[in-house]
C-alpha cells in the first residue's frame, strides 16, 4: 500500500523538466514577437496572454506534475521548515494531523462536485460564453481530480495510522 501512496516516480521526473521548459518556450516566443515588431498573440497590445494555448498546454501540465512531485514527496519547502525542531514521535503526528484535516477539505470539495456534476448532468447545464459548451465536461474532470486526491491522501492517512512513530 504505501508503493501506491508515494506517487508516480515518472511524474515527479517528468516535472522538473516540463517547468524550465514551458518558460523557456514562453521566452522565446516573446523575444521573437520583440524582434518581428508582432503584437501578443491576445489582449490588448502589451499585455501578456495567460489564456494562450501555449500557456495552458505547457505550463499547466509542469506546474500540475510539480504539485503531484511535492506530494508524492510529502514535502514543501514553506511548510517544513519546523520538522528539524520536532521529535519524530511529535512530526509523525502533526503530519497525520495534517493529512487527516486535508482529507476532509478535499473530501467535502469531491463530495460538492459530485453534487456540481449531477446537477449539469441532469439539469443539461451549459456555459454561457459564445461558445456554450456543456458544464458537465469541467466539472467530470473537477469531480475526478478531487476523488482521485482524496483517494491518495485517504492512503496517506492509513499509511501513516499503520506506521508507528519512532
Amino acid at each position: 500500500m504505501s508503493e501506491l501512496a508515494d506517487g508516480l516516480p515518472a511524474v515527479r521526473g517528468a516535472s522538473r523538466h516540463q517547468l524550465p521548459g514551458a518558460w523557456l518556450g514562453r521566452r522565446a516566443r516573446a523575444f521573437g514577437r520583440r524582434q518581428l515588431d508582432a503584437p501578443p498573440d491576445q489582449g490588448e497590445p502589451g499585455c501578456r496572454s495567460r489564456s494562450s494555448p501555449f500557456f495552458f498546454s505547457s505550463r499547466f501540465r509542469a506546474l500540475c506534475a510539480g504539485y503531484a512531485s511535492i506530494q508524492a514527496r510529502r514535502g514543501h519547502i514553506g511548510i517544513e521548515a519546523i520538522v528539524g525542531l520536532l521529535s519524530p514521535k511529535v512530526n509523525h503526528w502533526r503530519q497525520l494531523a495534517v493529512d487527516v484535516v486535508s482529507f476532509l477539505f478535499c473530501a467535502f470539495f469531491s463530495w460538492k462536485s459530485w453534487v456540481l456534476l449531477d446537477e449539469a448532468w441532469v439539469e443539461g447545464f451549459h456555459s454561457e460564453s459564445t461558445w456554450g459548451p456543456p458544464l458537465w465536461i469541467p466539472y467530470s474532470l473537477m469531480t475526478v481530480g478531487m476523488t482521485l486526491l482524496s483517494l491518495q491522501i485517504l492512503l496517506q492517512v492509513v499509511t501513516g495510522l499503520r506506521r508507528r512513530p519512532q
